[in-house]
């Protein structure tokens, strides 16, 4: 089909995050010996977007579900 493209992706993200002290954090803290406050989070999404013509070379619609663990 003519003005129409799938195009997967795999994006890899990383961040830190500081967490406020709570019990429960306190708690998985000792179970895990972590010393810190600032957890290091990492992020892996595989979209999958349907590309589509609208007429012009400069726009297409890109439109799709993604997930991410």
């Amino acid at each position: 089909m003519k003005g129409f493209g799938i195009q997967p992706e795999l994006i890899y993200s990383s961040s830190k995050t500081e967490v406020t002290n709570t019990n429960e954090f306190e708690l998985e803290n000792q179970l895990n010996d972590v010393k810190e406050n600032k957890p290091k989070l990492d992020y892996l999404s595989i979209p999958v977007l349907a590309n589509i013509d609208l007429g012009s070379p400069r726009f297409k619609l890109q439109v799709g579900p993604s997930s991410a663990s």
